[in-house]
């Protein structure tokens, strides 16, 4: 990723993943995020650095938490918003993809622009250290890079998630609900009336 990506903190892990996108290359990068205290969040950010050589950047960012927003630009100055995904176009026509990636394990993962870098930023709601997870994909076009971290993220959250017990109880009342109103509705014929 070193070909790609300048000015990575030595704190954060790269991790070679394969990539169900043909002709993408994919990273995972991961880092430690900083535990609750008590009723406070913890909060910890990591220098991703920047694409090497880019004109172009393009990010969806949260306006605030329901709401996504576009933002592109050119050069140094990149979005003010806390950004989810970020595609930069290379000189040589290369898109580097970045998804910050949310949800697992009560951390929450953004990028954030500063001092014209790009920082991992991630909320822990925990009290135990959590991980945050951000995927980079390079790819011929935008579109391969945002496909090759989509379905890595798909896959790294259904492997993460795992029901509590009290989730599945409600699962399972969910399921009885389902199957009476199945058993009601097998006595009902529909009757099609030409009038009615």
């Amino acid at each position: 990723m070193a070909d790609y990506v300048e000015g990575t903190s030595a704190a954060i892990k790269v991790e070679n993943v394969p990539s169900e996108t043909p002709n993408t290359m994919l990273w995972s990068l991961t880092a430690a995020a900083e535990g609750a205290k008590g009723e406070d969040s913890g909060f910890t950010s990591h220098c991703f650095g920047l694409p090497a050589d880019y004109t172009r950047w393009f990010a969806l960012v949260r306006l605030w938490s329901p709401w996504l927003a576009p933002r592109q630009g050119k050069g140094s100055t990149l979005a003010e918003k806390d950004g989810v995904l970020y595609s930069f176009l290379r000189r040589d026509g290369l898109h580097v993809v970045l998804l910050a990636m949310s949800g697992i394990d009560d951390v929450m993962t953004v990028m954030q622009a500063k001092d014209g870098k790009l920082d991992i930023h991630a909320r822990n709601d925990r009290e135990e250290e959590g991980v945050a997870r951000v995927l980079v994909a390079v790819a011929a076009t935008a579109e391969e890079g945002i496909a090759a971290v989509m379905y890595r993220a798909r896959r790294v959250m259904s492997e993460h998630n795992v029901m509590t017990a009290e989730e599945e109880e409600v699962v399972g009342k969910i399921k009885e609900i389902e199957s009476v109103r199945n058993q009601e509705r097998d006595g009902v014929k529909a009757n099609w009336v030409q009038d009615w």
